[in-house]
């Protein structure tokens, strides 16, 4: 009988390492996957980051593009701007061109947001908190009437309305 009693402790010592060795991998994968996820929530904050360089760069060294900007879109913030000269058909459609650029950039943060990549403070840091051009009468002509929402991600679209939705429409003279 003392072989049968030594081969059955043999066994539950087998098993309680074999227990242990399940329970260290374990820990050790939960430890990888907090790391890779850390590294992937850095490496999307670093992208998030370079298209808003790219973003920058482009209106800081473009006067040309600049000033499209301002005038089609930002002038329009200031309750008291009138327009001194329409913006042309070409410079209209431009216009159009760039600030759909601008909301793929915000689309972009809003799905790293959505999947957990970024927290709410990267929606406040790359434009979501400028909701004054998204009050004008030109981005919700843009917005609604010339279908720029359809060109997004319907949550995405539903989001920006959200925001839209927060502060009423900015009326020019």
């Amino acid at each position: 009988m003392s072989d049968t009693s030594e081969s059955g402790r043999f066994r539950d010592w087998v098993e309680i390492i074999a227990t242990i060795g399940v329970v260290l991998s374990l820990l050790f994968v939960g430890y990888e996957i907090r790391q890779n996820t850390a590294m992937a929530r850095g490496q999307a904050r670093q992208e998030l980051a370079s298209l808003n360089q790219e973003w920058l760069l482009t209106l800081g060294q473009d006067a040309e593009y600049e000033a499209l900007w301002y005038d089609a879109w930002v002038a329009w913030t200031d309750p008291e701007y009138v327009p001194d000269v329409p913006l042309t058909e070409a410079e209209g459609r431009r216009a159009w061109y760039v600030m759909t650029m601008h909301l793929r950039r915000l689309e972009n943060v809003y799905f790293q947001y959505r999947e957990g990549l970024v927290d709410e403070s990267a929606l406040e840091s790359y434009g979501f908190t400028s909701v004054e051009i998204f009050r004008t009468e030109p981005f919700r002509s843009y917005w609604n009437e010339f279908n720029g929402r359809a060109g997004f991600d319907p949550d995405f679209a539903a989001f920006l309305d959200q925001r839209i939705a927060m502060a009423p429409a900015r009326r020019n003279h």
